[in-house]
């Protein structure tokens, strides 16, 4: 089975984004609306995928700062540079292996250009082998 079949099959098809230039109390409220632990970060003008933001980024910005309620989106997230993202047609296996193993916590899957399908999480990796 493919990343895209995948998607398609748990109905995990609706991918939230945000724009860079929002602050991360906007991020961060978005993630609470949504119980999101993630979100894809869209280009001003193309709303293709920039980076990710998760929890994790949010609380490492706002460590020791007393401004944090003005700190924008695009100092937190994690850069998503074009030849990260994953085609639909990838296997599995080989998603979970760029998790494992190419530093990397998220996939963002999609087509060059195209809207994205999905993203592909360790916690998705985790349901399929659970699921057996």
């Amino acid at each position: 089975m493919n990343v895209g079949n995948y998607l398609n099959l748990i109905g995990h098809t609706d991918v939230l984004t945000i724009s860079r230039t929002l602050s991360l109390a906007e991020a961060h409220n978005m993630m609470q609306q949504h119980h999101a632990r993630s979100l894809v970060i869209t280009g001003d003008e193309d709303h293709l995928p920039v980076g990710f933001l998760t929890m994790n980024d949010v609380a490492s910005a706002l460590i020791g700062l007393d401004e944090a309620r003005n700190l924008r989106v695009a100092k937190a997230m994690s850069v998503l540079s074009p030849e990260k993202l994953v085609s639909p047609d990838t296997p599995l296996v080989e998603c979970a292996n760029l998790i494992l193993t190419g530093g990397r916590t998220h996939l963002c899957i999609g087509k060059k250009g195209e809207p994205m399908q999905g993203v592909f999480s360790p916690t998705d990796w985790l349901r399929i082998l659970l699921a057996g």
